[in-house]
């Protein structure tokens, strides 16, 4: 039957379209009719044809020239949806649940995962949804996209050009810390220090980037610095990695403190950040103070920060782009301490 449907889509898919869009808005028509019936087929035929060529994309949307495929699924769009809506409600969710892969590749090109989670989570709920092995690729897909929504409506984000990826690789350094391998590169607007967050807060910052996959060192790995803003007055410190021997749990961090005042248990301590967003964007959440140094030595003060990302457990992430600073920095006259463009000013008010 499947071969007849294929066979005939090649021929009949623009009647296909009109009527499997007939049927959807009329979805006692479809059980009501017979699997002979010459309109059951069109629609039958419709749906096989975008159902192939949604599975067909799978493979090219993760190769060179895939933003081919992420126009032609955007543009066919909503007649995948017709598909995807008769396959489920004719019994065929399994032809769904296969969709997985080109629905993830789909969500990480274009940032838009709720469609596709919508239906792996409705194919998923039909007894007809296919063999174990299917069902649980299809779990971990759902899984993935609802991170990807996660980040795509995060607040460190917001207003940045991003790139979604997954970890595909990890190390561990003999000095502790712990690097990973994304499935972004160069080709996908990546650079060397571009800051990597995930929807709790800041993952770490790309290290080195080839056209397909790019480096990442996580937050706490060994010599790593973060320039930050501690509390709600903004206190200047850095965080940096335990120093060997030091007080606290695993996977703490270790702030100091670098101007007057104290941090308080329970400060949110964020990234400083640079006007290019290199190598750290500002205002990405880094963790909380958990605990301060009674007796700081010298007069620094130090604190412990847990991180607000576990990063044993990472997986999809954004790479933020960075983008040219839209403004010039303002000019400074020597010895005065006043922006140049005042200084004229300045002079004719003396």
């Amino acid at each position: 039957m499947i071969r007849e449907v294929l066979t005939r889509a090649a021929r009949d898919v623009r009647r296909g379209r009109r009527l499997l869009a007939e049927a959807i808005s009329q979805p006692q028509a479809v059980h009501a009719r017979f699997a002979d019936d010459d309109a059951f087929v069109a629609r039958a035929a419709h749906a096989a044809y975008y159902l192939n060529l949604a599975k067909q994309a799978e493979s090219y949307l993760i190769a060179p020239n895939s933003a081919r495929w992420v126009e032609q699924l955007a543009t066919e769009r909503a007649n995948v949806q017709l598909a995807v809506t008769w396959a489920l409600n004719t019994g065929h969710a399994g032809a769904v649940l296969r969709l997985a892969g080109t629905i993830l590749s789909f969500a990480y090109a274009r940032g838009e995962p709720h469609e596709g989670q919508q239906w792996l989570e409705a194919a998923l709920a039909r007894e007809d949804a296919g063999p174990p092995e299917t069902r649980v690729d299809a779990l971990f897909t759902a899984s993935a996209l609802a991170q990807v929504r996660d980040l795509v409506g995060s607040p460190f984000v917001a207003d940045h050009s991003v790139v979604i990826g997954q970890v595909v690789a990890t190390e561990t350094s003999p000095m502790g810390g712990r690097s990973v391998t994304v499935d972004v590169g160069t080709r996908d607007g990546v650079t060397v220090d571009s800051t990597v967050v995930n929807p709790a807060g800041l993952v770490g910052r790309v290290v080195a980037a080839a056209p397909w996959t790019s480096d990442v060192q996580l937050l706490g790995a060994p010599k790593s610095v973060v320039a930050t803003r501690v509390g709600d007055r903004g206190l200047l410190g850095t965080v940096a990695p335990v120093p060997a021997g030091g007080a606290g749990r695993a996977g703490e961090l270790a702030l100091t403190i670098v101007q007057p005042g104290l941090p308080r248990v329970g400060d949110v301590v964020r990234t400083l950040g640079s006007v290019t967003g290199r190598p750290y964007a500002p205002g990405i959440t880094v963790g909380q103070v958990v605990a301060v140094d009674p007796n700081p030595a010298r007069g620094t003060v130090t604190a412990r920060v847990a991180p607000a990302v576990e990063l044993e457990g990472i997986d999809v992430v954004a790479v933020l782009v960075p983008g040219a600073r839209g403004e010039p920095r303002p000019l400074v006259r020597g010895g005065t301490g006043v922006g140049a463009a005042n200084v004229a000013g300045l002079a004719g008010a003396g």
